[in-house]
């Protein structure tokens, strides 16, 4: 799928994957400083990486970064490629935050349907959630992996009981239950997936997994930015594109 189509598939079905979208130079340049990153997030939090993550954020801040590292992130969230895809998809697309995926140390430990907003709004707000203002993830692989599965149109559609019961873990159900709607989503070095993060969704454990995930959010979310993920004047003016900076 190219970005002509990308925008009318995101919109019905919350979602569209890139194939090929990302230039293997562009990886070569960034994943070295995400790997960096990596290896003094885990140095700081090793007993929670070796209890149950599968996931850690804030990249482009200051936290285990320096600033010529964070100028390599800054060049992939300001590149002609990414900005291209995010003001396809939003109207007005703001860089938000940055997560980082892994494979959890325990390899029967199981992955579990959700949607983001789950972790703090009540469910009528996550049905409210449903009519916007939209976060999406863009999902960059940094090598081969299962990838996703997703549940299509449920980014505007609530849950139906059976997935209900599942992500609140209700009736007997666990929220790694397989859901008969859920569309598995492969994912290689070099693809991208775009995805609404109101909608049902799981990250599939497995193979080398190590993906990168830029968050974009409309206007109307501007509260929940904050300025230590953001890039600071002198690493904008080596950017290529500033369209979805604030």
């Amino acid at each position: 799928m190219d970005l002509e189509h990308a925008a009318s598939h995101y919109e019905e079905y919350g979602f569209v994957c890139l194939r090929n979208f990302l230039p293997q130079t562009m990886l070569d340049m960034v994943e070295p400083v995400v790997r960096t990153f990596h290896d003094r997030w885990v140095e700081d939090n090793h007993l929670f990486y070796k209890a149950s993550a599968i996931n850690s954020s804030g990249l482009t801040a200051e936290t285990y970064l320096e600033k010529e590292e964070r100028q390599k992130l800054f060049a992939l969230i300001g590149s002609e490629e990414m900005s291209k895809l995010a003001t396809t998809l939003l109207k007005r697309p703001i860089y938000m935050n940055s997560q980082l995926f892994f494979n959890p140390i325990n390899p029967h430990q199981k992955n579990y349907w959700h949607r983001d907003g789950q972790y703090h709004l009540s469910l009528e707000e996550q049905k409210d959630a449903l009519q916007g203002p939209d976060i999406i993830h863009v999902r960059i692989p940094l090598a081969n992996e299962p990838g996703m599965e997703l549940v299509p149109k449920s980014h505007k559609t609530w849950d139906s009981p059976l997935a209900l019961d599942v992500r609140l873990e209700k009736n007997g159900h666990k929220k790694s239950d397989p859901l008969p709607e859920g569309q598995i989503v492969q994912l290689n070095r070099g693809d991208v997936l775009a995805f609404s993060a109101n909608m049902l969704h799981r990250g599939l454990y497995g193979q080398e997994r190590f993906a990168l995930d830029i968050l974009f959010c409309e206007p109307e979310m501007h509260s929940f930015l904050n300025d230590v993920h953001q890039p600071c004047a002198e690493i904008k003016a080596t950017l290529e594109c500033l369209a979805v900076f604030p």
